[in-house]
């Protein structure tokens, strides 16, 4: 029987992975133009970070 690899996802920090997914969404939504400004990534922020704080608790 061939050895497993581990998973990707056990090697990697629960915070990187949402640093690139939030990456990643800025720029999807900058290129649909949902974001109009860089200031809106501002609010955009702060909204994420709540909502992943409270999951935190």
């Amino acid at each position: 029987m061939p050895a497993q690899s581990p998973r990707p996802s056990s090697s990697v920090p629960t915070l990187t992975l949402v640093s690139w997914g939030f990456a990643h969404g800025v720029v999807a939504l900058l290129r649909e133009g949902a974001l109009q400004s860089i200031g809106d990534i501002g609010t955009l922020t702060d909204d994420l970070v709540t909502a992943f704080e409270c999951t935190l608790r």
